[in-house]
């Protein structure tokens, strides 16, 4: 009777440990892909899920979007963000930081209910608790407050990314998409001083300035992306040769000013 006793207390003892594994097995491939580790969002010294060691293989199509950010946006205010993800992928989820010039935190997210906020290093992270099952699209809609002020320049850009996973609860066949989006913190000086501006022509898509006194400038597509951040100054020209004909912006701070300064121009 010892004996049977002893047996049937180590038969139960495996029948938990088994049920043990297969519970968590589940859930590993219920959360596949799990919250993502920070640095992950294709940023400048990051990369993104699709790492070595981490997924990799996957051929799935798709884009990441945001929507909810003015092209200026005010300082200190709070506004709502939606990451949209579309693709062929079966799981998602994503991660994002917004950087200033300095490539440090800019601003301040606040989770809601699917998303968790972590920091590294001087920079602050939102991204998925929970991955989302694909129908066409997935979504997450959080909060993000601009900064007061910043340290270095006046844009602030946000790095996303999201991961197209084909939900077998392991990190092979998957691959990532990612996106960015600039904007311009506003001056408290903008208002008063819109009267100063800068000239310049277009030629052969080339942004030919009558003056050379800039600080900084950049050049804003329409989806809000940037895609020019330099002038050459010694012919005092800005190439947009490899662009596309439609709608930009040109955003702009002069030596010497405090100000900043937005002019919306069509590219022939």
């Amino acid at each position: 009777m010892i004996v049977q006793s002893k047996l049937k207390k180590c038969v139960d003892t495996k029948l938990m440990i088994a049920l043990i594994i297969v519970f968590f097995t589940l859930i590993n491939a219920t959360y596949d892909p799990k919250n993502p580790p920070v640095s992950r969002t294709g940023a400048p010294g990051e990369t993104t899920c699709q790492a070595s060691g981490c997924h990799n293989g996957g051929s799935f199509v798709g884009t990441v979007d945001i929507k909810g950010l003015p092209s200026i946006v005010e300082p200190s205010k709070l506004y709502t963000i939606t990451l949209t993800q579309k693709s062929n992928a079966k799981r998602a989820g994503f991660e994002m930081t917004a950087l200033g010039n300095d490539l440090l935190k800019a601003g301040k997210f606040s989770n809601v209910t699917g998303t968790s906020i972590a920091t590294n290093v001087g920079r602050e992270y939102i991204r998925q608790s929970n991955a989302k099952t694909f129908t066409d699209t997935v979504s997450w809609t959080f909060n993000w407050t601009a900064p007061a002020t910043l340290t270095m320049g006046d844009s602030i850009t946000f790095y996303f990314a999201s991961l197209c996973a084909n939900n077998d609860g392991g990190t092979s066949g998957d691959n990532a998409v990612k996106n960015s989006r600039t904007v311009i913190l506003k001056s408290s000086t903008d208002i008063e001083e819109t009267s100063k501006s800068v000239e310049f022509n277009i030629v052969d898509k080339k942004l030919v300035f009558q003056q050379t006194d800039f600080s900084w400038i950049e050049v804003i597509n329409i989806a809000g992306s940037k895609i020019k951040n330099s002038i050459n100054k010694d012919q005092n020209i800005l190439d947009l040769s490899n662009q596309t004909t439609g709608i930009y912006f040109l955003n702009y701070k002069l030596e010497n000013s405090n100000y900043i300064k937005t002019i919306k121009f069509y590219l022939p």
